[in-house]
């Protein structure tokens, strides 16, 4: 039986794409550089923001690195709420599972600032722990994060399910020894999800909580 679910942030639970999308393209203006499509800036998600603005520069502009990264933190903080929305039905979702005991929790390579301003903002009361990035912990899919975190809600590992939308969130389900559940309307296409063999995979929310009570 499921007892804890820990999600990922974007793109599973939240779709954040045009707000980082703006923040990126704010960074790119100041520095006279070439603005990046939606698109392309979904594809570079999910490894933490300094691997993000690593990859929106174009080539031969990696020293700049450190300045993109200050443009960014300065325009990402203040907007980061204005396009942002939980997807279709996750709300509802999350607050059935918190009714039946089950504990909620999320581990995201998102910086822990912002990471807690989001699910407070969007989610506030229901999630048991909250764990970002850039607090001196390893990245996703190092599983340090999400060790830690079962550590702080005391539930065992044959209990919990991790739920994202990304290979990296597959991984590190694995190399914590839980079982994982990749979703496809987030910013990994379903065939980059599979390859890494999830335990199971949704395609909307119904779906989702089909496999959460199943289990």
């Amino acid at each position: 039986m499921i007892q804890a679910l820990i999600f990922d942030l974007d793109g599973t639970l939240l779709n954040t794409l045009q707000d980082l999308t703006n923040a990126c393209n704010f960074a790119l203006v100041e520095l006279g550089l070439p603005l990046r499509k939606k698109e392309e800036v979904q594809l570079m998600i999910g490894n933490g923001k300094h691997k993000l603005i690593e990859r929106i520069l174009p080539k031969g502009y990696e020293a700049l690195h450190d300045i993109a990264l200050k443009y960014y933190d300065s325009y990402y903080p203040v907007n980061m709420l204005k396009e942002t929305r939980p997807y279709e039905g996750m709300e509802e979702l999350l607050r059935n599972a918190k009714e039946k005991g089950i504990k909620l929790g999320v581990v995201t390579n998102k910086s822990d600032n912002f990471a807690q301003k989001m699910m407070n903002h969007y989610f506030p009361g229901i999630f048991d722990v909250i764990l970002g990035g850039d607090n001196g912990r390893p990245l996703k899919p190092d599983p340090q994060s999400l060790n830690e975190l079962i550590e702080k809600i005391e539930t065992d590992r044959e209990n919990i399910l991790y739920i994202g939308d990304s290979d990296v969130d597959i991984i590190t389900g694995r190399n914590a020894g839980v079982k994982t559940c990749g979703v496809t309307w987030g910013y990994r296409s379903e065939e980059v999800i599979l390859k890494e063999k999830p335990d199971h995979i949704a395609h909307n929310r119904k779906e989702l909580g089909e496999i959460i009570y199943a289990e």
